[in-house]
């Protein structure tokens, strides 16, 4: 078999917390982005903190090695979309995912 170097783009990754509390319905969502890297490297600490100034993730997004990572602030349902998604020969895509998510687990994107 033919080893493959297939990467895999993602334009915008969003990570929306839902909590349901009867009878209201709550979400926030965290909007990660490339931070202006391109390439298969990632973003450094200075493209993430200049790209998440102003936002919801302004200091909360830390980068070790080109990969984001995020600690969850509070226990619930959390939906996972990748925005844009290209590679591997195909066209795009949005696929979601709803996980469970800890108060103080660490994602990394």
């Amino acid at each position: 078999m033919k080893e493959s170097n297939t990467f895999v783009v993602i334009r915008n990754f969003v990570l929306s917390a839902f909590c349901i509390l009867s009878p209201y319905f709550y979400s926030r969502s965290y909007t990660f982005t490339p931070a202006g890297a391109t390439g298969s490297l990632g973003p450094t600490q200075t493209q993430v903190n200049n790209a998440y100034t102003l936002t919801n993730l302004q200091g909360s997004v830390n980068v070790t090695n080109g990969i984001q990572s995020f600690t969850i602030p509070s226990t619930g349902l959390y939906r996972v979309s990748a925005l844009g998604v290209q590679g591997g020969g195909s066209g795009g895509g949005s696929p979601n995912a709803d996980l469970g998510g800890e108060s103080g687990e660490t994602v990394k994107l």
